[in-house]
């Protein structure tokens, strides 16, 4: 079927303006149920890499990945020994 031009230009905009409507219906949907991960990104693992990278970009090893990995299980120790003294405090 044979459609004029402006027609046919009037029809490329309506459906550019679907596929713009989808794409932010998408984005929201997406924003809303990656939100509790954002959270727990936050608050337990952009704390310790970042001081990690900033430590690796101070230092600059030879072998950046194993100091990055010595590093991050020295934190999760000290982490770890953090929160037994506190749950000790709070049972005295």
């Amino acid at each position: 079927m044979f459609m004029p031009s402006q027609e046919l230009s009037e029809e490329r905009l309506r459906h550019e303006q679907r596929v713009e409507h989808v794409k932010k219906e998408e984005l929201a949907r997406l924003e809303k149920h990656s939100e509790p991960l954002r959270l727990y990104l936050m608050k337990f693992v952009v704390p310790a890499l970042t001081g990690a990278l900033v430590d690796v970009c101070r230092e600059q090893p030879e072998d950046p990945v194993g100091y990055l990995a010595e590093y991050l299980s020295l934190y999760s120790e000290v982490s770890a020994e953090r929160r037994a003294a506190r749950a000790a405090e709070g049972k005295s």
